[in-house]
């Protein structure tokens, strides 16, 4: 992993403490076992490496699994149920904010504060309990260069027991009118 503060170009902003990537590395980190409970919310900033590829961004075993898909789709699954955008995430210069929030039956999908999918009645078990993988769906001896991630993975969140917006982790740019990180403070 190569470990800095990225910038992200117009406005000047930092991501600090990102990670790369390399699937060819098969890279991931490996957070053991948990037991997420209803709510929680998981709130990340991703730079795509590339396309066309399945991008697994984390998973908790097959349960939970959050990626981007062959055809540059977000997708989230909670097993048995899944929620996929209708929008193609194919910018491999910017960053792109995500935030995964669940409570209850329903859950959520916003992107860059923009709620992207959602599931208001699933059926899905949200207290899937199992080891937690980031940057892939097993562990180290298991994955797989052609699902693992590829790309940048920052400010990465995992708060328990509260369902927060977006706006918890960033704000709109005064200046440039974009989604940025903002310093993120006693909620992990």
């Amino acid at each position: 992993f190569q470990g800095n503060a990225i910038s992200s170009g117009a406005g000047g902003y930092d991501i600090d403490n990102s990670c790369r990537f390399n699937n060819a590395d098969s890279p991931n980190l490996d957070r053991g076992s948990i037991s997420p409970t209803s709510p929680h919310t998981v709130s990340l900033w991703v730079k795509r490496g590339d396309l066309g590829r399945r991008n697994i961004i984390w998973a908790i075993n097959a349960a939970d699994t959050l990626e981007f898909t062959v055809d540059d789709y977000l997708s989230w699954q909670r097993a048995p149920d899944t929620v996929t955008t209708t929008q193609r995430f194919r910018d491999t210069a910017s960053w792109y904010h995500i935030v995964c929030k669940s409570e209850s039956g329903a859950f959520y999908l916003y992107v860059n504060n923009v709620l992207v999918a959602s599931n208001a009645s699933s059926t899905a078990n949200p207290y899937s309990a199992g080891d937690m993988h980031i940057g892939s769906n097993s562990p180290d001896a298991y994955i797989s260069a052609a699902t693992s991630l590829h790309g940048y993975l920052a400010e990465f969140h995992w708060i328990d027991g509260t369902a927060l917006d977006p706006d918890s982790f960033g704000e709109v740019d005064a200046t440039y009118g974009h989604w940025k990180p903002i310093e993120v403070t006693g909620l992990t």
